[in-house]
């Protein structure tokens, strides 16, 4: 048989016989990219006992952690550790912190009854984010939802107080209980983390994202607020940047 032939492994007329099926029948256009602004994020549940360990980026959407199947709200990784077929240029990495239902009502005074003790003593002063590709340490930054705040450019905080309704005999009354602790992470753009230069992920290219409490564990505070069956405190790290792949 000629070795030249296209049906003998590693023969020289392989790519030209790929290339031509490529250009006539194929699907996808390898010599055409197309770019969009895109964001990749990932949020677990930051449990009230505390955590040694908080993993991102390491299910992708519909997968399961535990019992819970995840969604959209959860994460929109197209597979576990990594972006599929496509490129992503990382532009900039925040955290972000978000619950279900923040009981703005319910504040009494004491820490227990606030999530913004979890903002002033707890585990928003806290943890060191590992980004690592491959085998490779990319980034290690300290107090991450700190140093790397949403990107929201809005007020992504909790206050912990309100208004409470007082009824007497003669007319219905609206008492003040008092002045109540509002603390958020930084909603300015400028304070958001860049990466300087910007990072290209390859296709498949494996990488992981942890925050990590060297120092010891650090419980919930407003224990008050939170529930991890039904009303869990979520915290989250996005990956905003350039989405490439080929053109259809």
């Amino acid at each position: 048989m000629d070795q030249n032939s296209p049906f003998v492994p590693g023969g020289s007329r392989d790519v030209m016989l790929v290339s031509g099926l490529q250009s006539q029948f194929g699907t996808i256009d390898y010599s055409r990219w197309q770019a969009q602004r895109y964001e990749f994020y990932s949020f677990i549940t930051y449990p009230e006992a505390g955590a040694a360990q908080l993993v991102f980026f390491g299910n992708a959407v519909g997968g399961n952690v535990g019992a819970t199947s995840l969604t959209y709200e959860d994460t929109n990784m197209p597979r576990a550790g990594s972006f599929g077929q496509q490129h992503f240029l990382i532009k900039s990495i925040h955290t972000d912190i978000r619950i279900a239902d923040p009981k703005l009502t319910t504040w009494d005074g004491t820490d227990a009854s606030t999530l913004a003790s979890d903002y002033l003593m707890g585990f928003v002063n806290a943890g060191v984010l590992n980004f690592t590709i491959g085998a490779r340490p990319f980034l290690t930054l300290p107090v991450p939802f700190q140093y790397a705040p949403p990107l929201a450019g809005r007020m992504r905080g909790y206050q912990g107080g309100g208004l409470t309704a007082a009824t007497t005999a003669a007319n219905a009354l609206t008492a003040y209980v008092g002045d109540q602790p509002l603390v958020q992470q930084t909603d300015d753009r400028d304070n958001i983390f860049r990466f300087d230069p910007t990072l290209l992920l390859e296709a498949e290219q494996q990488f992981s994202v942890s925050i990590d409490f060297p120092s010891g564990v650090v419980p919930v505070i407003g224990t008050g607020v939170t529930d991890d069956t039904s009303n869990p405190l979520k915290v989250g790290v996005v990956l905003s940047g350039v989405l490439l792949r080929p053109v259809q």
